[in-house]
């Protein structure tokens, strides 16, 4: 009897034990450094050009720091599947004058926040996790689960995230993006603005004495003396939208037609966006990455808040091979108007995308001359010598009058 009952205790260890083991996954481990760089961005004030804007960003490097990718902002997209990693362990090394950290909003964290004193001794919140202070390492970990998110700098977030400190995180179950759906393929668009006097004064404080506190300084205040500190984010005035980093970027790459895509979209600014496809419309799924119930929101357009995430499926037509979806935002900041194609945030690729339009084989070429004073009439140069493709008779006439 005793035997017997020794026998099945040894059996159910054993079964645990197998149990155990095939429960076990591995951690992913991401090794980012935190860097200050110049960004170019387009000028956008109609004479063309562009303009430095200073920044923060997050370079992937390896587990010694001492190989690293360019410097970015966003910074790398980070891709996990669950059916090989279960947490994610990102490591980062500081190289910028303030302290930085990185949170996930949507996974819990540590629960470790930093506190400050204010000048009328009360605690205050500096941080919602720990920090990695300047020339240090730190290590950030997360039990992970299907759906997009935004990772970024919990310190300081209010100036840090505009600087730079931001990027997405993708996480799937091997094909499937949530449970019980598994797209055709998939696009990512992450937008974020740029304000490039604020950035400028975040570095040049963050150089200076002194942490972020609820002290700062108006932007008034600053124009008239220059006076240093760290600004007030009320007078935040981006001048520019990004989308993955760009004035326009394509969001989509090998989708083809009849596809049923995913469209992750998220907002690491501080303004409102409405993503909207022309002539498609969106089967909305998800939100900060937590699934809605019932039946897929459809909508023609997405309101994306500052720190939001938003899932949407749609539907490319099976008889399109090659088109470009072209997106837009519905509500206008006009910042992007004077740099090329700046009407659209990007396009979804379909193929090869849209093809450029054929070059025309008959068309005028501006003329130029110079007309002696009180010349009337002027016998100069026939207007018809150098333009292109013209056959037979042609016929020439004003259709505005000269100005002068």
């Amino acid at each position: 009897m005793r035997s017997n009952m020794m026998n099945n205790v040894l059996k159910l260890i054993a079964i645990a034990g197998v149990l155990s083991y095939a429960g076990l996954s591995s951690a992913a481990d991401v090794y980012l450094k935190a860097v200050a760089f110049d960004k170019d961005i387009p000028n956008n004030d109609g004479m063309g050009g562009s303009i430095p804007v200073r920044m923060w960003g997050f370079a992937e490097c390896d587990s010694t720091f001492t190989t690293c990718d360019p410097v970015s902002s966003p910074g790398p997209r980070i891709e996990i599947d669950l059916a090989t990693d279960s947490s994610l362990t990102i490591h980062v090394e500081n190289t910028l004058d303030d302290p930085v950290s990185v949170m996930i909003p949507g996974l819990g964290g540590d629960g470790s926040p930093v506190m400050f004193t204010d000048g009328l001794g009360r605690e205050r919140v500096r941080s919602l996790t720990h920090e990695t202070n300047p020339g240090e390492m730190n290590s950030y970990t997360w039990t992970l689960r299907q759906g997009t998110f935004l990772y970024h700098s919990a310190t300081a977030a209010q100036l840090q995230v505009p600087m730079g400190l931001y990027g997405a995180l993708v996480v799937r179950d091997g094909a499937a993006a949530y449970p019980g759906v598994t797209p055709d393929s998939e696009a990512l668009l992450l937008m974020s603005e740029v304000d490039p006097i604020q950035n400028g004064r975040v570095d040049a404080a963050a150089a200076g004495p002194g942490l972020p506190t609820q002290a700062c300084v108006p932007i008034a205040e600053f124009a008239n003396d220059g006076t240093p500190g760290y600004p007030c984010t009320i007078d935040y005035y981006p001048v520019i939208t990004l989308v993955n980093g760009n004035p326009t970027a394509d969001l989509g790459s090998a989708i083809t037609a009849g596809d049923q895509v995913l469209l992750r979209m998220l907002n690491a600014g501080q303004r409102t966006h409405v993503p909207s496809i022309v002539n498609v419309e969106m089967d909305l799924i998800a939100e900060d990455s937590f699934r809605y119930p019932g039946t897929p929101r459809r909508q023609a357009q997405a309101a994306l808040a500052a720190g939001k995430t938003l899932d949407a499926l749609i539907q490319t037509a099976s008889g399109a091979a090659n088109i470009t979806l072209s997106v837009f935002d519905r509500q206008p900041t006009f910042n992007n108007e004077t740099i090329p194609n700046g009407g659209a945030l990007g396009g979804i690729i379909v193929g090869t995308g849209t093809p450029p339009p054929s070059a025309p084989t008959t068309y005028a070429v501006d003329d130029v001359y110079t007309v002696p004073e009180d010349a009337t009439p002027y016998a100069g140069a026939n207007v018809l010598d150098n333009d292109i493709g013209l056959t037979g008779p042609t016929t020439v006439s004003v259709v505005t009058d000269v100005s002068n």
